[in-house]
């Protein structure tokens, strides 16, 4: 329950950016990636499900992916022009994403 909470505390406060952004009446789509097996993506979707009750004006739009598959898939979606406004990373991947973030940034 205690990642539970600090995963909804995270992408809540990563939301809050886009969501001051937005007019009153603005919908806000955020793209939001992590990974995790079959019960972690459950549990996250709950969040997710919550956290649009309460604001329904922003939408998270969840990709989901199995840990396995996760760093290529962000590397692709990098790539494509196609990442996600929030994503879930190890530290130790830190560097290599704010690398890529960076060459594509321009």
């Amino acid at each position: 329950m205690r990642l539970s909470r600090y995963v909804l505390l995270l992408v809540g406060v990563l939301l809050l950016g886009a969501f001051a952004s937005a007019s009153a009446q603005e919908k806000v789509t955020i793209k939001y990636a992590f990974w995790g097996n079959p019960l972690a993506i459950g549990v996250e979707e709950d969040i997710l499900n919550e956290f649009h009750k309460e604001h329904p004006r922003i939408q998270v739009e969840p990709v989901a992916v199995a840990y396995a598959d996760y760093h290529t898939k962000l590397l692709t979606m990098i790539a494509g022009g196609l990442a996600p406004d929030v994503m879930r990373i190890d530290s130790y991947y830190f560097a290599v994403f704010y690398g890529r973030r960076s060459a594509h940034a321009h």
